[in-house]
């Protein structure tokens, strides 16, 4: 049962490529811009720091004590922050599947959301992660895995 198990869920397991996704203007692995930042003392941990957007709360950027970025989170209506293929929050669901495709994960537990879904690059262990409300996006998470 557990041979099964694994095959389906490898062969399930779709990869598709993120290897240029930025947020905005930034991409994980990059250095912290403290030009851009300011440190959220709130949601930092010890051995991660979470910084906002001057001037804007609803992008945040994590990072780990070599001051790499490994997460950017928005849920700014700024216009001017998105993907590297152009989605924007209050963007729709079509808006998102006609640019990245139809090889995402359908996320089960997404509190605060009627919908999330999933794209992920094995190469580079990567996640995008989309929340909807309404056919609306409202959140876009890039994680470092």
């Amino acid at each position: 049962i557990i041979i099964v198990f694994s095959i389906l869920i490898f062969v399930n397991f779709h990869s598709v490529s993120l290897e240029n996704e930025s947020l905005g203007s930034f991409k994980t692995g990059q250095e912290i811009d403290n030009n851009e930042l300011e440190k959220n003392d709130q949601f930092s941990f010890e051995n991660e720091v979470v910084y906002s957007k001057k001037g804007n709360e609803d992008f945040l950027v994590t990072s780990n004590n070599k001051q790499q970025i490994i997460s950017i989170i928005n849920e700014s209506q700024d216009g001017n922050i998105k993907t590297s293929k152009g989605i924007k929050v209050n963007d729709t669901f079509q808006d998102v599947v006609k640019a990245y495709g139809k090889e995402y994960k359908n996320l089960w537990f997404v509190e605060g959301y009627e919908t999330g879904i999933q794209y992920q690059d094995k190469d580079e262990q990567l996640l995008l992660e989309f929340f909807f409300n309404e056919d609306k996006l409202y959140r876009i998470e890039l994680i470092k895995k």
